[in-house]
C-alpha cells in the first residue's frame, strides 16, 4: 500500500529575503557569512530547521522549518540581526530589506524536493550556496521519504538535483511582490483573531473587513481590483470601504 505523503504546509516554508529598492544588501563574502551565521545561531538555539538557502548579492533563499518559533518571528529576528550589523558596517541608516521577507507554504513532499532543488540551482558566480552533498549527509531520512527511496544514494539524489527544471519560485516583479505582501498582511491580521478570508463576507464581521482592505490600501501600492482579487471579496465592497476612508480625511 502506497505510503500517505506528509503534510508539511503547517511548519516548512520557502523564504526570500530581498535589498530595498533591489540594492545589494550581501556586498562580499563577509556579509554572505554574517547572514548564514545568524542562520547558525536560530538553529543553535531550537527556533528553526534549515535545509538549504542560497545567498545571492540582493537576496536570499532560505527554506525553513519551524522548531520553536514561527515562521513570522523567525524571519523577523534574522532581518533585524541582519539590518543591525550591515547598518553598523557601512555607517547607514534606514530599511536594509525590502519589506520583511515573502514566504511560500511548502505543501507536500514534492513540493519540498521541488523547492529543495530550486535553491541548490539557484546558484551565480556572487551567490553562497549549502552543498548539496552537505544537505545529503544532513537530512538523509527526510530526502529518503520525500523521494520514496528506502537506500537512496547520493548519485540518485544529485541526480534528480541535475535533473533540468524550469521552476520559478518568488523571482518576481514588483506586482507579484506587492500581492504577496498582502496575502501576508492580511494571512497574519485574520490569524491573530481566528479569522479565515471566507469569514470576511459575513455581515457581523464587517469591521474586520473594513480594517484588512484599509491595512492594505495603506500598506501596499495595489489597485482595488487587486486587493479584491486577495481578500476574495466584491470589488464594489472594497470600492466603497476605501472611498468612505477618503471622504473622512
Amino acid at each position: 500500500m502506497a505510503r500517505e505523503a506528509r503534510d508539511c504546509s503547517a511548519h516548512i516554508y520557502h523564504t526570500m529575503v530581498r535589498g530595498n529598492g533591489d540594492d545589494k544588501i550581501f556586498l562580499d563574502a563577509v556579509d554572505k557569512q554574517k547572514i548564514i551565521d545568524i542562520l547558525k545561531e536560530k538553529i543553535e538555539d531550537d527556533s528553526c530547521v534549515v535545509f538549504a538557502y542560497c545567498i545571492s548579492d540582493d537576496h536570499a533563499h532560505f527554506l525553513i522549518e519551524e522548531k520553536e518559533l514561527p515562521i513570522s518571528e523567525i524571519m523577523k529576528r534574522i532581518n533585524i540581526s541582519y539590518a543591525a550589523y550591515y547598518n553598523r558596517k557601512h555607517r547607514r541608516r534606514g530599511h536594509v530589506f525590502y519589506d520583511r521577507y515573502l514566504s511560500e507554504a511548502i505543501e507536500d513532499e514534492e513540493n519540498f524536493m521541488r523547492v529543495l532543488r530550486y535553491i541548490i540551482t539557484h546558484d551565480n558566480e556572487n551567490s553562497r550556496i549549502k552543498q548539496a552533498k552537505d544537505i545529503y549527509e544532513e537530512y538523509y531520512d527526510y530526502i529518503r521519504q520525500c523521494l520514496y527511496y528506502q537506500n537512496l544514494t547520493y548519485e540518485v539524489f544529485k541526480a534528480y538535483i541535475e535533473q533540468e527544471c524550469e521552476d520559478c519560485f518568488m523571482d518576481l516583479n514588483k506586482v507579484d511582490q506587492e500581492m504577496l505582501k498582502a496575502k501576508e498582511l492580511a494571512e497574519e491580521y485574520l490569524k491573530d483573531r481566528a479569522l479565515s478570508r471566507q469569514c470576511l463576507k459575513e455581515r457581523r464581521q464587517a469591521p474586520v473587513r473594513r480594517n484588512v482592505v484599509l491595512l492594505l490600501k495603506n500598506n501596499t501600492n495595489l489597485s482595488i481590483r487587486k486587493i479584491a482579487e486577495i481578500l476574495q471579496l466584491n470589488r464594489g465592497v472594497v470600492y466603497k470601504i476605501i472611498s468612505e476612508e477618503n471622504q473622512e480625511f
